[in-house]
């Protein structure tokens, strides 16, 4: 996946980056959430914008825009993790209660276990990807210093 982005901080091999979220909005007919008369842009805040730490092989400066890379794996990857994991552990656990016991408030009560067991593994899986080595590499400097 390539994104625009803006270098806002830069240490060594490293560099903090900043992504715009509008790739919900390249498709809309409306084009108009700055006035956030969007009710999906105002729901899910279009207007924000994600930072990252990157891999700074070309040596980005700080203000720069530049071109970030991560493999299409790793954003489908996490949003299996985050999307599809709590409902496929939600609905194992109430058909291993389900079949298990009797009782008919025993699978409900152990598919909220199983939802509430995913974030937690999700928690960890995030946790152990802040110390890791980050997977967004700058590949291109497509402007010079957007600050003053």
């Amino acid at each position: 996946m390539k994104q625009k982005a803006i270098v806002r901080e830069a240490e060594g091999r490293y560099a903090t980056v900043e992504v715009s979220r509008s790739a919900m909005c390249d498709g809309c007919v409306k084009q108009d959430c700055a006035s956030h008369t969007c009710a999906a842009g105002a729901m899910f805040g279009s207007a924000k914008s994600i930072s990252a730490k990157a891999k700074n092989p070309i040596g980005a400066a700080v203000g720069d825009t530049v071109w970030v890379e991560s493999a299409d794996r790793t954003v489908l990857g996490y949003a299996a993790l985050v999307f599809l994991m709590p409902v496929l552990v939600c609905l194992l656990f109430y058909s291993a209660a389900d079949a298990l016991f009797l009782q008919e408030w025993i699978p409900y009560a152990a598919a909220a276990v199983g939802f509430a067991a995913s974030f937690a593994v999700i928690g960890v899986v995030e946790k152990n990807k802040k110390n890791a080595e980050p997977e967004i590499v700058i590949t291109d400097i497509i402007g010079g210093s957007t600050e003053n």
